[in-house]
């Protein structure tokens, strides 16, 4: 939706999130990031959000665009790899790009992600060549779906309908 993120929540429900909220989220923060990565399709539509409440540097995809999550997570690899070992934001985000673009078939996916704003030279380096070493995610596992694991009180189509959502 133009204007908007649609977020997924830790229970796999959908969580539409305006320019507003967007905003409300930095609102009265003492210290905001100096970047934010949004590999959400069309999250160009929202940056103004982001923009407007301090953010230094963004990357966000094309408001024209969706992207495929896989070379979205490329291109933040590489990314993030660029960013900690020195390369200012801008040099990490054209090797991304660059790299991204080398690979069969992602060259599409590579003209779609964006650097704001435009007038920022994106020079700034945040980081100064941290070593390089072992990549420890302390994420949590996603959710392999959004549906939940039918329990003992689906009754009668309820249960046949959630065994068609699944496979």
């Amino acid at each position: 939706l133009p204007g908007a993120l649609t977020l997924e929540d830790d229970f796999g429900k959908m969580q539409l999130v305006d320019e507003s909220n967007i905003i409300d989220w930095f609102n009265g923060k003492d210290s905001i990031p100096k970047i934010v990565f949004i590999s959400a399709c069309y999250s160009e539509s929202v940056a103004k959000a982001f923009l407007s409440s301090g953010i230094k540097h963004l990357v966000a995809v094309s408001k024209d665009n969706a992207v495929v999550d896989a070379e979205a997570v490329k291109f933040m690899s590489h990314f993030y790899d660029m960013i900690l070992v020195g390369d200012s934001v801008k040099q990490a985000f054209d090797k991304s790009k660059q790299a991204l673009g080398l690979e069969p078939g992602s060259h599409k996916e590579a003209s779609k992600f964006r650097l704001l704003p435009k007038n920022n030279s994106h020079n700034e380096r945040l980081f100064w060549g941290a070593t390089k070493g072992a990549l420890i995610d302390v994420s949590r596992q996603p959710h392999p779906n959004s549906m939940f694991t039918p329990t003992s009180f689906f009754i009668s189509r309820e249960v046949e309908v959630q065994a068609i959502v699944q496979a």
